[in-house]
Formats: structure tokens, C-alpha cells, sequence
């Protein structure tokens, strides 16, 4: 199985550890209180309005019966008995979810939102490239220079912008990166029950090939993955195979030695 040799892999288990670059030694360790039993993560935390609901509006149904029940668990339990973490690159979002972060601390809740800062392959600093009309009902930000984006100019015209570097429609900055690596492998090192969302635009492709090939035990100890998949604005420039979407679920899935309750997000 494939799984089962990454995962008997010492090489490979081993490769990315925690560091002093790792989110969870990087930042303020004061609201970090050791064990978490139920652990929320929302990558791509836009304003942060999904942060406390993405996970209660999962269909249990669609679950492992074992997921399910670790879910249904962790729903039943007040809000200041979870963990919760995000991460969110967009600086237009940063003021709003630093007033969130403590309005939950306020509340008791274990909460660190890190802004300013996309969850990606390797720690540093990469491009992030950011629509100018925030108004625009497919409003993207994105580390992906290359995606297939809808937009409509001044005469109300649509076009299909293939380059986010176009600065006609998009503008750049950059913006710090942390690896997964590390943060999974401390996650799983301090939870029981995890629920991770990924909604990255077009990122979750390299995040998760990522995560497969230096921590894919920390991967499979997932209960719950929700995805919005972007293939379909992915560009053949990202040499991605068809339906990889799919290979992943399939990768994860418990014939595959795994058994990550994997839900694709709308």
C-alpha cells in the first residue's frame, strides 16, 4: 500500500520536525494550554466568519461511522473546550481577525489566527497575488500565478484572465509562508480529535502532495478533511494530472491504510 511504506518510512516521518520556525514555537505560546481534545483548523480563513461553523454544518452521515462519532462528540462539548487555529495571508482581512481572536480568548476559548501569513511547502516568503475590485462576486487572493480567473472590465464586459500577475486585474504582495510540515506533525502531537478545513485557492494541491511525502502519519491522523478542490481554474501551465482531486481522496481513504473522513467543501 502506498500509505503504509510513507508511513513506515522513518526517512521520511522524520524529515520536517518542529523547529524554532514552526507556528507553534514562532508564535506567543500564551493561549497554546497543552492538550486540545477537539482541534479546528480553518486554512484560508477569508474574514473568519466559517471559523466556528464550518465544522457543525458537516453532514455525519457522510463519515466514517468512527470520524462521525469523534465529530458528534466534539459538537456536544462547549466552545471553550476546543482549539482552534487558522491561517489567512489577505492583510484586508488581518485587523478583523485579531478583534475575532480576542473576543474568543475573552470567552475562555484556545484560539490562535495567524494572519498575514499563508500555510504552504516551506517557511519564508512568496507572492500573493490579490484582486483589485473587492467587490467582485468571484473575489480571489491566491499564492497560484497561474489560474484561469473571471472578470468583467468597465464596459461590463467579461474576460478570462490566465495570469494573476495581469496587474489589470490583480496586484501583488508578499507575505510570509509556513511550512505544513511542522504544524500538522504539533498538531497531531497535542490533539485527539481534528478537523482541518482547506479552502486555498488552487494551493491545496502542493499542501497536500506536501504533507503526503513528510508527514503522512501526522496526514492520516486526521478525522476530518474538508477541501474546495480548484481544478477547475487550474491551468495546464500546473502540469497537475486530471482528476487529482480524486487521487487524493482515494490516497487517504481507508484502503489506502488511511482513514481520513474527507468532505469536499462548497
Amino acid at each position: 500500500m502506498f500509505l503504509s511504506t510513507l508511513c513506515a518510512s522513518s526517512t521520511l516521518v522524520g524529515a520536517v520536525i518542529g523547529g524554532p520556525t514552526s507556528m507553534l514555537d514562532a508564535q506567543p505560546r500564551a493561549i497554546w494550554k497543552g492538550h486540545c481534545a477537539c482541534a479546528f483548523v480553518d486554512i484560508g480563513l477569508n474574514d473568519g466568519s466559517t471559523l466556528l461553523t464550518w465544522w457543525r454544518r458537516i453532514d455525519l452521515k457522510r463519515l466514517p461511522t468512527e470520524q462521525a462519532q469523534r465529530l458528534r462528540a466534539c459538537q456536544a462539548k462547549p466552545l471553550e473546550s476546543h482549539c482552534f487555529f487558522g491561517f489567512e495571508a489577505n492583510s484586508r482581512w488581518s485587523t478583523q481577525l485579531k478583534a475575532l481572536q480576542q473576543r474568543l480568548q475573552g470567552r475562555g476559548a484556545q484560539v490562535e489566527l495567524v494572519t498575514d501569513t499563508a500555510l504552504s511547502t516551506e517557511d519564508g516568503e512568496r507572492l500573493f497575488y490579490v484582486e483589485r475590485d473587492s467587490k467582485s462576486p468571484n473575489y480571489a487572493a491566491t499564492l497560484e500565478p497561474n489560474l484561469v480567473q473571471s472578470y468583467r472590465d468597465g464596459r461590463g464586459r467579461w474576460h478570462r484572465n490566465t495570469a494573476f500577475n495581469d496587474d489589470r486585474t490583480f496586484h501583488n504582495v508578499t507575505v510570509k509562508t509556513r511550512d505544513a510540515g511542522p504544524f500538522f506533525q504539533q498538531l497531531v502531537a497535542l490533539s485527539d480529535t481534528i478537523a482541518v478545513k482547506m479552502d486555498i485557492e488552487g494551493s491545496e494541491y502542493h499542501v497536500l502532495r506536501h504533507l503526503l511525502l513528510t508527514q503522512p502519519r501526522a496526514l492520516c491522523r486526521l478525522s476530518v478533511l474538508v477541501v474546495e478542490w480548484h481544478e477547475q481554474i487550474m491551468t495546464a501551465s500546473e502540469s497537475l494530472p486530471r482528476n487529482l482531486s480524486s487521487a487524493f481522496q482515494w490516497l487517504l481513504s481507508k484502503q489506502q491504510a488511511c482513514n481520513v473522513g474527507f468532505i469536499t467543501w462548497h
